[in-house]
């Protein structure tokens, strides 16, 4: 069975749905159907404390938030894993959904 950062490193290379993988701790993973340990990916548009927010764009580079968005701080608190910022239209504001 292929592991979260297989899953992850094939959904950025063949999908181009992800602009970072987030290093976190694969023994951390649980996949029961709980929150504990599920592995999260969080648009580019949503602060992860520590990581770069760069909305899609080139405009934002260098712009690394010092906390986690609320809805981050919500899932994380039951125990969710932050593993990965997925991509989007430039700041989101796309109407097709078509990745950049």
């Amino acid at each position: 069975m292929p592991t979260v950062s297989d899953r992850l490193h094939r959904a950025q290379q063949d999908f181009n749905a992800v602009i970072t993988i987030i290093p976190f701790d694969e023994d951390a993973v649980d996949e029961s159907p709980t929150l504990m340990g599920q592995p999260v990916a969080f648009k580019d548009i949503v602060d992860v404390a520590c990581v770069a927010t760069t909305c899609g764009t080139k405009v934002n580079v260098g712009r690394t938030p010092v906390k986690d968005a609320p809805v981050v701080q919500r899932l994380t608190a039951k125990g969710a894993l932050p593993v990965a910022k997925a991509n989007l239209q430039e700041f989101s504001y796309g109407i097709l959904g078509d990745a950049s």
